[in-house]
């Protein structure tokens, strides 16, 4: 996993890459350097740039720790009489 360095602060997201980048409008995206992210590899990202490149197809969220359903055990509900 490779780290992507910006500002302290910014929320960061666990990205692969789907497919190379070649394709995408790079002027639409100039405040960020493309060229080093590579097909199948696994970047830490700012939020920002993480949205816009699952939005436009080319990489999704790698999730560390999935959130896991977890059932209550309250034991025997009680459950009040009729009257």
């Amino acid at each position: 996993m490779v780290d992507v360095s910006d500002p302290v602060g910014v929320n960061h997201i666990d990205l692969q890459i789907l497919h190379e980048l070649e394709d995408l409008d790079i002027q639409r995206i100039d405040e960020f350097d493309l060229e080093r992210f590579k097909a199948g590899q696994v970047y830490v990202v700012p939020a920002r740039l993480a949205s816009m490149l699952i939005i436009a197809g080319y990489a999704e969220m790698v999730d560390d720790h999935p959130a896991r359903a977890e059932a209550a055990d309250f034991g025997q509900p009680r459950f009040p009489k009729r009257k």
